[in-house]
């Protein structure tokens, strides 16, 4: 997927994503999107946690990608405008800045760990004073220089974050101690030895830092899965240009250009065999590790792999424009988007940073007040201890962090996620509904009996016209008339005499057309009805439904001249499909559009009990608005046809696609393959990512709740415990750090009918 120069038209605006430079935490995700929604033009921003990029959508007449820029750069953020915006650039960008932390947090625990052997030689000394104050002073400005930087440019527009509380919690303690060795002798000091935290401010500087490295890391491995489906974006490409083969690269790929791939290469685009027949595996698109025999005239995607012989592809659509790098482009967007229970915790993180500084003061002053002015130490102490332990990181990592996960891991099973909203609609399925044809079924449907009424009608006449009627629509069924009409006749050239007057698609009825002055009917008995056309004998209609079949009817002038009886077989993994979801205890019905008896055939082959047939679409939404009435939450599983209006309407729903087929793009989650046990695996999926969210969100209020009083010295007169400055900045660095693990959790959990017991 390439991140840049991705233009989404939406009312003339621009979608892109960015990346983003001087990202500190959660708190700064909030201070960006809330930036930038501020400028006219912009009309929606997210943040993608574990890239450090924006996704903006914004009108270009409006505002621009130069003022966006100015916007975040007052904040200290640089947007990056000058990557060339493919994903060597953005992994460039990433391995720059996990490379920078690396050597920065080394560096500064190597000084710290100097600087603490150093002042246990002596403290006391003034020269050694005066050597370990700069020190300190060297790792603060040197290596912790960006933490300060940005909390000015945040002071300076009222914003906080947590290099805000880094800042002032090092700032504080090195100018108390370089007070301390520049007037000794002042009278206002508390009586006894001197006390420095020169050693705590560059422990906290240098803990910081390994904790923001060690994050990158975790995020890098979090983000692998995309990484490996666009890995192939960076391999040369054989091409065959004047009859020769060259190796060139993926940006040099023309349209229609001929493309050479060997046996076990990575297929580099999107097009159609020329030459060669191979099995190709499709596990990156489809999530299936079965082979696929490829052959002359059969479409390949990019990012598949060819196994067996070399292939000839006809290029036809590459990079960005390919259906792996849509995908990986939908993944990153669905990665950014925010989840609804985030939404909560948003409000609380917005308020934590001003609460913490407030409650630092508090603590300041309480302890000093109660201790008395001769151990204001004390009270130094207990406020630095609130200032650095307090962790907006954990909290405000603890939903995107586990979104992400989820939706990187299902791309690695053929489901791709919408956004953060479809993946906890989908953990909270209370009914699901399915729709028959093309979605339980093959979606081949195949025409096994034809009776023709009207004797005189010429059959050649009516396949040519079922031909041009159905050429416009892309349900299964209106291809299974136009295969079979073309393998009954030669139509030669009498396709192209055929020029309909008018032509109307009835959504979940069928065609009407007009031709040389009649008109025609193409569909089901409901199209027949609504247009009056004369019903034969019941008992000759009975005998039609009761064959179980889908039925087409075919009448001119309101005279039905034929019916056609159309078998569709239910998918192998259709039964089991059912039987995981009443394990689930997921109630699920059939909705169709078919006849009764077509549709009872199918329920009765699959087991399930719960159907309804003869369905308009508007019913099938009727449906849908009946359950939420009562507040429940429902999916609707079609093929984005005749089920557009439930699909849009239901709480969750689900497309079935494969390759270039997504089904369509409003759907919350489509499934890259044909495969239905996608349908549980991705309730699993989201159940798991809901209960990992929780978790997350139940360990960082609980950090909070028990390690910031435990700072303020709360349990002080007790106990006798006050943490040091110095362990307050690892725990702080720790909490961060198990939020981010418990998410990778996702990355191993089982999908299948067990659910992993790792997740209790």
């Amino acid at each position: 997927m390439q991140m840049n120069k991705q233009l989404i038209s939406k009312n003339q605006s621009i979608a892109q994503n960015y990346p983003i430079e001087g990202i500190h935490c959660s708190a700064c995700a909030g201070i960006v999107r809330s930036n930038l929604l501020g400028l006219e033009g912009v009309q929606e921003a997210e943040l993608n946690p574990l890239e450090h990029t924006v996704w903006v959508r914004f009108d270009p007449q409006l505002v621009n990608e130069e003022q966006m820029q100015a916007s975040l750069a007052r904040l200290s953020y640089r947007l990056v405008l000058d990557s060339k915006g493919s994903q060597a650039s953005l992994d460039e960008l990433i391995h720059r800045r996990s490379d920078r932390l690396k050597v920065k947090s080394f560096t500064a625990l190597g000084l710290a760990a100097l600087l603490m052997a150093i002042s246990m030689g002596g403290q006391s000394v003034p020269e050694i004073s005066w050597l370990i104050m700069g020190l300190s002073l060297g790792i603060l400005v040197g290596l912790g220089s960006s933490f300060y930087t940005s909390a000015w440019y945040k002071l300076k527009v009222a914003q906080f974050g947590m290099d805000t509380l880094v800042a002032l919690s090092t700032g504080i303690a090195f100018v108390y101690s370089s007070l301390r060795v520049l007037f000794p002798d002042a009278p206002f000091w508390p009586p006894g030895p001197p006390v420095y935290f020169f050693d705590s401010a560059a422990f906290i500087i240098a803990f910081v830092l390994l904790g923001k490295y060690l994050e990158e890391r975790a995020k890098r491995s979090s983000s692998t899965a995309i990484q490996d489906l666009l890995s192939w974006q960076n391999q040369p490409v054989k091409a065959l240009r004047n009859g020769q083969e060259v190796e060139i690269s993926p940006e040099a790929i023309q349209p229609y250009e001929r493309v050479r791939v060997a046996p076990q290469e990575r297929i580099p685009v999107d097009g159609t065999v020329i030459r060669g027949e191979s099995w190709v595996d499709e596990s990156s698109i489809s999530g299936e590790a079965f082979p696929v025999s490829k052959g002359p005239k059969d479409y390949v995607y990019a990012g598949t792999q060819n196994q067996e012989t070399t292939l000839l592809i006809r290029a036809e659509k590459f990079g960005q424009e390919s259906v792996l790098g849509q995908i990986a482009q939908a993944i990153r967007q669905a990665q950014a988007s925010r989840a609804p229970i985030q939404e909560q915790t948003d409000r609380i993180a917005q308020w934590f940073v001003p609460g913490i500084l407030l409650l630092a003061a508090l603590t300041f002053i309480v302890w000093f007040v109660w201790s008395g002015p001769e151990h204001w130490g004390l009270a130094l102490v207990a406020g630095l201890s609130v200032l650095i332990i307090a962790c907006p990181c954990a909290l405000g990592l603890a939903t995107p962090m586990a979104i992400s996960m989820g939706i990187a891991r299902g791309a690695q099973e053929g489901i791709l996620v919408r956004d953060a909203a479809s993946l906890q609609a989908a953990a909270r399925i209370d009914r699901i509904y399915l729709d028959k044809t093309g979605t339980l079924t093959q979606g081949k449907p195949q025409v096994t009996w034809v009776h023709y009424l009207e004797a005189s009608f010429d059959p050649l006449k009516a396949y040519a016209l079922i031909q041009k009627m159905e050429g416009r629509v892309s349900h299964p069924f209106a291809q299974a008339m136009i295969n079979f009409a073309s393998e009954q006749a030669d139509l030669g050239d009498s396709d192209k005499e055929i020029l309909l007057d008018s032509h109307e698609y009835h959504a979940g009825q069928g065609v009407e057309a007009n031709y040389q002055t009649k008109s025609y009917l193409l569909g089901n008995w409901t199209l027949m009805e609504r247009f009056g056309v004369l019903a034969p004998a019941e008992e000759v209609m009975e005998s039609w439904y009761r064959t179980g079949d889908s039925l087409i009817f075919f009448a001119c002038e309101n005279n039905l001249v034929a019916v056609f009886g159309l078998n569709d077989s239910p998918r192998a993994e259709a039964k089991a499909l059912f039987e995981e979801l009443q394990a689930m205890q997921i109630p699920s019905r059939i909705l169709s559009g078919d006849h009764l008896q077509a549709v009872q055939a199918i329920a009765e082959l699959l087991g399930q009990k719960e159907y309804e047939a003869a369905l308009s679409p508007q019913d099938k939404a009727a449906r849908i608005r009946q359950d939420q009435s009562q507040n429940l939450s429902t999916a609707m599983v079609g093929d984005g046809i005749n089920d557009a209006e439930a699909l849009a309407l239901a709480d969750l729903s689900i497309a079935m696609g494969q390759g270039a087929d997504l089904a369509i793009e409003s759907a919350g989650i489509s499934l890259l393959g044909e495969n239905l046990k996608l349908i549980p695996r991705s309730i699993r999926l989201a159940r798991a990512s809901l209960k990992i969210i929780r978790q997350n969100l139940f360990w960082a209020f609980i950090y909070n709740l028990l390690a910031i009083p435990w700072a303020a010295g709360v349990f002080y007169p007790w106990t006798g415990w006050l943490i040091p400055p110095l362990l307050a900045s690892a725990a702080m660095a720790l909490s961060s750090l198990s939020v981010i693990f418990n998410s990778l959790r996702l990355q191993y959990i089982s999908l299948e009918a067990h659910e992993n017991s790792s997740l209790g």
